[in-house]
């Protein structure tokens, strides 16, 4: 071992982090929180389309039965509403219980 690989060597010893880094751990541990509550948080987004896409297909259909029976035909359409509504909720809820 030369001068230079000692004078290396000493450097690098000096610039070592510590063993137990507790602010660069929950650094890392912040950064996975935040993504993985973006993903949950798309998901949920993407069900609330998928509901209200759906919502939007059925209605027509839906329309052309409410004027021939105006008390039954609200059924379907708040089944709908009250299913779209609760996939959300879960949704909401497994993303901030996980969190």
């Amino acid at each position: 071992m030369n001068d230079a690989d000692r004078h290396l060597e000493a450097l690098m010893r000096t610039d070592q982090p510590a063993a137990h880094d507790p602010v660069f751990r929950l650094a890392v541990l912040q950064r996975m929180e935040r993504r993985g509550f973006a993903i949950r948080m798309g998901l949920v987004l993407a069900l609330g389309l998928i509901a209200a896409a759906a919502v939007w297909v059925i209605l027509p259909s839906l329309t052309l039965t409410i004027r021939a029976a105006p008390i039954a035909a609200g059924l379907p359409l708040a089944g709908l509403i009250l299913v779209s509504a609760l996939a959300f909720a879960w949704g909401v809820y497994r993303a901030f219980r996980s969190a």
